[in-house]
């Protein structure tokens, strides 16, 4: 089976998000296939540590005059696309036929040959048109918003055509693969591809842990982390410290902006962690995990490593439905920040509770995001019996 995949993002480090779902899918891919691997960004970039027939990296298109104007879309989407790909993918697809087209994020494949292939399969993180729909409704100013709900009813037709001749999809969370069943072809498959968390994760130790302590891990120049980290910061710890003096937050993430920086610094029990390895000695450290998103588009990596961990979580029920929990009592459930500050102090008050739901939760994770139920959804993807 030869497979020619494309990244629009590819990033060196991938310790949660988007890039360790794509690192985690590429090596998934080529235990089972041959693949060339073609990566957008900024070269150079490094290879990955996993055999390939073949890897090139094409420089992004830059941003427009708009997008210099209005500021850059919170999605690489509509610019990402890398110069001389498509004509790499004609090659490779003449070369080394048949050849499956294999995309991660939709909007990868508006210029490639798709009927060059034999077969083409998306990949998806989001509905990506929906998560900008998403991002116009908190984007500040009537021209900014404007301008992304333009790109996301473009986004939407875009999105439309690429599903509709698509011969399998692979969702990555429980939501989308919902919502895209709509949107493909009668008898297409769309089926569930569940990232596999890290298995130091797995090993953490649920106990002993230190009391009275609440985690937060996200990328901080992303804006709905943002936005959850000024909510835990200003809304929510604020009511659990009023009702129990020693409790701190721990926020980790990278590229923190100053103007969080300093409202850690002005917060009373507040810690922040720019840079950290590894996710395991966060939760090591951790009594709970929260996760106080507005909205949740895709999965949730940074809950399914909380649960892979065995940090209790409390989280908004879009954050559980993305990883198909919602239903399992895995997790507490708080949407406003009141809700979520309750279930806090409920959850640091009682050790019995903690360790319920965490040991709930470690071992839905083990059954449901197990090598073997991703092997089965890459088989029927790929339309071969050899997916190992």
């Amino acid at each position: 089976m030869n497979v020619f995949f494309v990244v629009p993002e590819w990033a060196a480090q991938a310790r949660t998000g988007g890039h360790y779902v794509e690192h985690d899918l590429v090596r998934a891919v080529a235990q089972s296939a041959s693949v060339h691997l073609a990566v957008v960004g900024d070269p150079p970039l490094p290879r990955p540590s996993v055999a390939l027939a073949g890897f090139d990296c094409f420089r992004r298109r830059p941003p427009g005059f708009w997008d210099r104007v209005l500021g850059p879309l919170p999605t690489l989407s509509l610019w990402s696309r890398g110069a001389g790909l498509p004509q790499k993918a004609a090659t490779v697809a003449r070369a080394v036929a048949p050849c499956t087209l294999l995309v991660s994020r939709s909007y990868a494949v508006a210029d490639l040959p798709v009927n060059a292939f034999a077969r083409f399969v998306v990949a998806t993180q989001n509905v990506e048109s929906q998560r900008l729909s998403a991002f116009a409704i908190s984007a500040r100013g009537s021209s900014g918003q404007l301008w992304k709900r333009l790109q996301a009813a473009r986004m939407a037709r875009l999105e439309k055509r690429i599903f509709a001749s698509a011969d399998a999809v692979l969702a990555l969370s429980r939501r989308d693969q919902e919502r895209l069943a709509h949107l493909v072809r009668p008898g297409i498959p769309v089926l569930f591809f569940p990232p596999l968390p890290d298995p130091d994760l797995l090993a953490t130790p649920m106990a002993p842990r230190p009391d009275d302590v609440l985690l937060f891990v996200g990328s901080l120049d992303y804006p709905p982390n943002t936005v959850a980290a000024e909510r835990l910061l200003v809304e929510i710890f604020p009511r659990v410290r009023a009702e129990r003096a020693s409790a701190r937050l721990v926020i980790a993430g990278s590229t923190p902006s100053d103007a969080l920086r300093a409202r850690v610094a002005q917060t009373p029990g507040a810690t922040l962690i720019p840079d950290f390895d590894a996710l395991a000695p966060l939760h090591a450290a951790a009594t709970v995990f929260v996760s106080p998103l507005d909205a949740q588009e895709g999965i949730s990596v940074k809950t399914l490593a909380a649960f892979a961990a065995g940090t209790p979580v409390v989280a908004p029920r879009a954050v559980l439905e993305s990883l198909g929990v919602a239903h399992d009592h895995v997790a507490l459930e708080g949407d406003t920040s009141e809700q979520i500050a309750v279930e806090l102090l409920r959850l640091l008050s009682s050790e019995p509770l903690r360790r319920d739901l965490s040991g709930r939760a470690r071992e839905t994770i083990r059954e449901r995001f197990s090598p073997e139920s991703r092997r089965q959804a890459l088989t029927t993807a790929l339309g071969t019996d050899d997916a190992a």
